[in-house]
């Protein structure tokens, strides 16, 4: 973590990311923190020639950083590693299957499908919850009003 905090364009990223906050609330925007780890990270054990998933899964330094500056903004946060690193590992057990293309660094049709769930579930549920909430007691007030 120090070094991120230490890197040269940090300073500027941390004035990015409170330009941003205050940019989307005064625009009424919910804002949440993802991040999204690279293909390399989750398939490290490849690149290394090493024993499959023997690679050490875990939130990387930016991550934590970004934890932390999510947590002092008060905002939603949610990092994609754990639940990419486990998707990744039960779907290659299972049938030798990635979760990005094997020629590039996009995510495949699954590895789609586990990011949008994880994001709705972790994210998306409560959000979509709490506005269908104030939407029914708007309706309520309005109904007693007339």
């Amino acid at each position: 973590e120090r070094d991120v905090l230490a890197h040269p364009k940090f300073q500027a990223f941390h004035v990015t990311f409170r330009s941003m906050v205050e940019l989307a609330r005064s625009r009424g925007l919910t804002l949440a923190v993802i991040v999204v780890p690279s293909k390399e990270e989750i398939y490290a054990w490849v690149l290394d020639g090493a024993p499959p998933w023997s690679t050490r899964p875990g939130p990387g330094a930016f991550s934590a950083v970004l934890r932390h500056l999510a947590a002092g903004a008060d905002l939603p946060f949610l990092d994609l590693e754990r639940h990419l690193s486990d998707a990744a590992r039960a779907s290659f057990n299972a049938s030798g299957e990635l979760l990005w293309w094997r020629d590039d660094s996009h995510w495949n049709p699954p590895g789609h499908a586990v990011v949008a769930t994880v994001v709705f579930e972790r994210l998306l549920a409560s959000l979509v919850g709490r506005q269908a909430g104030e939407a029914a007691e708007a309706a309520r007030r309005s109904e007693r009003v007339r």
